[in-house]
């Protein structure tokens, strides 16, 4: 049992001059007085990462010119476009996500990259399959080729635009898995993952999407092709 005294001593204020924290509360920091940054400083940073992303993602554009005429014959290529690019946006911001939160929490480390990797391959190569399926039935069922164009040609319309999906959620996991490792070797916030993911995708996912329709849908000459002295 403890004595007056020390009773006496404990509930005593502290002497004048000293800094004694009570318990459970912890005293601001002064770099962080305020509690906020400037309005200005966030608009400004935000905003110039904004800019960055929105013209490295206009890059599209030159992509959707080159196959201008697969995308003026087939017109099935640009209405599962926004679907096949938010599947690889998704499925990448899932395994960028998991990687962010793996490393915040020290359950990986840089050196844990290739076993990150090969988990997730495995893992994007079943999700994959799994939509791939899905979208076939999507495409196939609901879209009504076969009454305007014949069942050859809305099985062909229906493996291309699956066989993209297929190779767009694939490259997006793996993708996405592997850039937070990248930005924190490089010395930048893991952060800034899920939205370059939503952008390197979306890229990407137009560029594999009109290579493989290019490969698997007829298409017809160029509408503008410069004619030969043959055909003068």
């Amino acid at each position: 049992m403890p004595s007056v005294e020390v009773m006496k001593r404990a509930m005593s204020p502290p002497p004048q001059g000293t800094n004694m924290p009570l318990s459970g509360v912890t005293s601001p920091s002064p770099t962080h007085s305020g509690g906020h940054e400037g309005v200005l400083t966030v608009v400004w940073r935000r905003t110039a990462a904004l800019i960055l992303l929105m013209l490295l993602q206009s890059l599209s554009q030159f992509i959707l010119e080159t196959y201008e005429q697969l995308v003026s014959e087939h017109v099935i290529v640009p209405l599962f476009l926004t679907m096949l690019i938010g599947a690889g946006g998704n499925a990448g911001n899932q395994a960028a996500v998991h990687s962010i939160t793996g490393l915040v929490t020290g359950e990986y480390t840089l050196r844990s990259f290739k076993t990150v990797i090969v988990r997730e391959a495995c893992i994007g190569v079943l999700c994959a399959t799994i939509l791939t399926f899905t979208g076939m039935l999507r495409v196939y069922l609901f879209y009504d080729a076969p009454d305007r164009y014949g069942d050859s040609y809305a099985a062909a319309s229906a493996f291309a635009i699956c066989t993209s999906l297929f190779f767009i959620v694939l490259t997006s996991v793996i993708v996405g898995s592997s850039l937070p490792f990248f930005l924190e070797r490089i010395g930048l916030s893991r952060e800034h993952a899920a939205p370059v993911i939503q952008v390197i995708m979306d890229i990407m996912g137009v560029f594999i999407t009109c290579h493989i329709c290019y490969s698997v849908l007829p298409v017809s000459k160029p509408r503008y092709q410069i004619p030969t002295h043959k055909e003068v």
